[in-house]
C-alpha cells in the first residue's frame, strides 16, 4: 500500500511540476495565482516523496541544488517548490560524510550529463528529446544504493510530466484550427 501511495505522489509531483512550468513559460492560463498554487503543491508533493525515503531525498536534494546553481528555478513558483524541497531535505537528510559525498556525486553527474546531452543534441536531436540524463542519474544512483525506489519515482514522475506535455501540445494544436 505504501508503494502505491509513493508512486501516486510521484505521478502528481510530475503533473504539478509540468503544470507549474506551463503556467510560466508556455502560456497556460488557469486562474489568478495558479502559478503560485501549483508551485506550492509541487514542492509539498516533492517534500512528501523525500520524507518517504532518505535516498529519494538525497537524489532530489542534489537535483534542486543543481537547479538553483544553474538558475533553472527561474520563476517564483519554481523557486517556491525548490525551497520547500530544500527545507524538507535539510530536515530529513542525515548529513554524514557518506551522504555529503552522494550529494556531491549526484550534483557532479548533473553537470557531466548535461554536457554530454548538449553534444548528443547537436548530432542526434531526437535523442536529446528523450532526456536520457533524467533517467540515467537516478538509475545509476539506484544501482549504487541498491534501492530502486529512486528510479521508479523518477520514471513515474516523468510519466506525469509527459502526459501533461502531450496533452497540452494536443490542446494547442486542436485550438489553432
Amino acid at each position: 500500500m505504501n508503494y502505491i501511495l509513493l508512486l501516486t505522489l510521484a505521478f502528481f509531483f510530475g503533473v504539478t511540476n509540468k503544470v507549474a512550468d506551463l503556467l510560466n513559460e508556455h502560456g497556460l492560463k488557469l486562474f489568478k495565482h495558479a502559478d503560485i498554487l501549483f508551485g506550492i503543491i509541487w514542492g509539498i508533493l516533492g517534500a512528501f516523496l523525500m520524507f518517504f525515503d532518505q535516498s529519494i531525498a538525497i537524489n532530489y536534494f542534489a537535483l534542486i541544488i543543481y537547479w538553483f546553481f544553474m538558475i533553472k528555478l527561474d520563476y517564483k513558483n519554481h523557486s517556491l517548490a525548490g525551497t520547500i524541497m530544500l527545507f524538507a531535505g535539510i530536515y530529513i537528510i542525515d548529513f554524514t560524510n557518506f551522504v555529503i559525498l552522494q550529494i556531491l556525486l549526484l550534483f557532479l553527474l548533473d553537470f557531466i550529463t548535461i554536457l554530454i546531452q548538449h553534444k548528443i543534441a547537436r548530432s542526434f536531436p531526437l535523442l536529446a528529446r528523450l532526456r536520457l540524463r533524467i533517467y540515467l542519474i537516478p538509475l545509476l544512483y539506484s544501482i549504487l544504493m541498491d534501492n530502486y525506489l529512486i528510479f521508479y519515482v523518477t520514471v513515474v514522475a516523468m510519466i506525469g510530466v509527459e502526459i501533461i506535455t502531450i496533452s497540452y501540445d494536443h490542446y494547442l494544436k486542436k485550438n489553432k484550427k
